[in-house]
């Protein structure tokens, strides 16, 4: 048996468990168009004829034009701190404080049709500590609570939480590429134990797949090791959702957190634009070739630019890792910190972002499976362009 056969059939067997008895919730994307989307495992999965491409924001016009052009929507995303200060020492989530905010989103049209739910302090250490402790019953109700109160208020829209579900990188010491399977199949059990609840609530899954980790000896930049690491890291989290979605019975999209520069958590080069074949290799395939959706691209560029160059209308004051990050963008960009704190500097920053959003969208596009027309797919005559 392959070692993805073998992965697959852990799976299975701790989806059965974890999903015994769980009522699922009806889904509010039933009527979208679907298909069969074959993937290298040889496991076929339920998603749509054309990927979802989501982005946080982009900052220029000729940015902002190839991602409409690749078919990308906006996602608005509800940041815990902009809503609930007092949930990150309680656990529990003020839902009234937080629907008036999302109210007043978008100019107070609302959120629109895609939001994100982030609320991740102290959810997700308290989620971390698992069933029967009093932590993960607030946190879990909670958290339910929340995103059922947000669909029940903005029927329209498709609710997510960031981060849903969480996977460690690193098992007993060694990544996804070299732990065993035991620590595997013990990894997605846990997982799946801490977050089924959460995730039965979601209309659509959205993991964080950033890439976190790099080569110290080489600035923070992803070496092979570490791109071979988050491609099997990457995969694996699609793979636990598409399972997982696969069990419930509802169609409900994959669409990871992504990023087309580095970020923190890690040893990576933070902030600095990862290069696009590394994107397409550590995020773009793992993601597709494990039945994923589509993606969710994030930076909050305006916000980072102002933080990283410590400008005086920045919200927060520079941290370490901003104060590396403005000495990373520098020596990619070949300039100085100084130049980049200048208003010419941080719009330079802000255009890097959005060309580099619009890269990674256009990739994922790009890099989609081709369906073939209802009348190929009856033709067993039909030759494709590579035969004629």
């Amino acid at each position: 048996m392959s070692p993805d056969c073998k992965s697959f059939s852990l799976n299975l067997m701790v989806l059965a468990a974890v999903l015994a008895g769980m009522a699922m919730y009806p889904s509010r994307l039933s009527g979208c168009v679907t298909s069969q989307i074959p993937v290298t495992d040889g496991v076929k999965v339920i998603e749509s004829e054309r990927p979802y491409l989501l982005y946080d924001e982009v900052l220029t016009p000729e940015a902002l034009q190839q991602v409409s052009e690749a078919g990308a929507l906006k996602y608005w995303i509800v940041y815990q701190d902009d809503c609930d200060r007092g949930a990150s020492k309680t656990g529990v989530v003020d839902t009234r404080q937080v629907l008036r905010h999302i109210a007043e989103m978008g100019g107070g049209r609302g959120p629109g049709e895609w939001a994100v739910l982030d609320f991740e302090i102290p959810f997700d250490d308290w989620m971390k500590e698992g069933p029967g402790t009093e932590h993960w019953r607030i946190a879990n109700d909670s958290l339910c609570k929340t995103i059922d109160a947000a669909k029940r208020a903005f029927p329209t829209t498709k609710w997510t939480y960031y981060g849903v579900p969480r996977l460690d990188f690193y098992l007993d010491g060694k990544s996804w590429l070299t732990a065993t399977d035991e620590a595997k199949a013990a990894e997605l059990a846990k997982q799946l134990r801490n977050y089924s609840e959460v995730m039965s609530r979601c209309d659509w899954l959205a993991p964080s797949v950033y890439m976190v980790v790099g080569d110290r000896s080489n600035g923070g930049k992803a070496g092979t090791l570490q791109q071979d690491e988050t491609h099997a890291w990457t995969k694996a989290m699609v793979a636990m959702c598409r399972d997982f979605v696969q069990h419930s019975g509802k169609v409900t999209p994959i669409l990871p957190f992504v990023s087309p520069v580095y970020q923190g958590g890690g040893s990576a080069r933070f902030q600095s634009v990862i290069p696009d074949p590394i994107v397409a290799r550590c995020t773009i395939a793992p993601i597709i070739n494990a039945g994923g959706g589509g993606i969710a691209c994030w930076t909050a560029a305006s916000y980072m630019t102002k933080v990283i160059t410590n400008r005086q209308d920045s919200e927060l004051p520079s941290t370490k890792d901003n104060a590396a990050a403005l000495i990373n963008w520098a020596e990619d960009l070949g300039t100085t910190p100084d130049e980049l704190r200048t208003e010419s500097g941080v719009r330079r920053m802000q255009r890097l972002y959005s060309d580099a959003t619009a890269r990674m969208i256009r990739g994922f596009k790009s890099s989609w499976p081709k369906m073939p027309s209802p009348r190929d797919a009856a033709d067993p005559h039909t030759k494709s362009s590579t035969n004629k």
